[in-house]
């Protein structure tokens, strides 16, 4: 759980600084990684879009902390972040699960935004061309490792100071717990 915290605030706070009025799209918010991003973004004051396979799992993610749960595999959950976002999109949508997700994700993000590609639990994915990055639309597709992060002294530091005051405060629970 330490790692996927370290994870997590790697994400929310460095790769985009999640915060009062940010719109996020989590993936996968049922799982272990997920739960932790939905409370720690709602937290900060983000308002947390999730993606989830099943009924049972959209309850997990709300618990969670989600504000707006779409449900199921083959949903079409860039429209429905159109709708939500009322066609902006959202500011940072982290994607776990690759395959041909990823290439959805991107019809999610606002100019300028942020998307995280951090797995691939569907599978490989597919080559992106880079004109679906920009310039019109002007997205950043990053690929970050924890990994790489915790190997920077002062992140890691400031990262795991954050997780263990965020699990003291109540912020973050492991998966499964009330």
């Amino acid at each position: 759980m330490f790692v996927k915290g370290i994870a997590a605030h790697m994400l929310l706070r460095h790769v985009y600084p999640v915060g009062p009025g940010t719109t996020v799209l989590i993936h996968s918010a049922a799982g272990g990684l997920g739960q932790l991003m939905a409370r720690w973004a709602r937290h900060l004051g983000a308002t947390v879009i999730a993606t989830v396979g099943s009924e049972d799992k959209a309850a997990t993610a709300r618990e969670a902390g989600a504000h707006h749960v779409i449900v199921g595999r083959d949903a079409d959950f860039a429209r429905a972040v159109a709708d939500l976002t009322e066609n902006r999109g959202v500011d940072a949508a982290y994607d776990g699960v690759g395959g041909t997700t990823l290439a959805k994700t991107l019809l999610c993000v606002r100019p300028f935004g942020v998307i995280a590609s951090i797995g691939q639990s569907a599978g490989a994915i597919p080559p992106i061309d880079v004109r679906d990055l920009g310039p019109r639309r002007s997205l950043m597709l990053v690929r970050p490792s924890v990994m790489a992060f915790m190997n920077v002294a002062q992140d890691y530091r400031i990262a795991a100071d954050a997780v263990l005051s965020a699990l003291r405060d109540g912020i973050l629970k492991a998966a499964g717990t009330s």
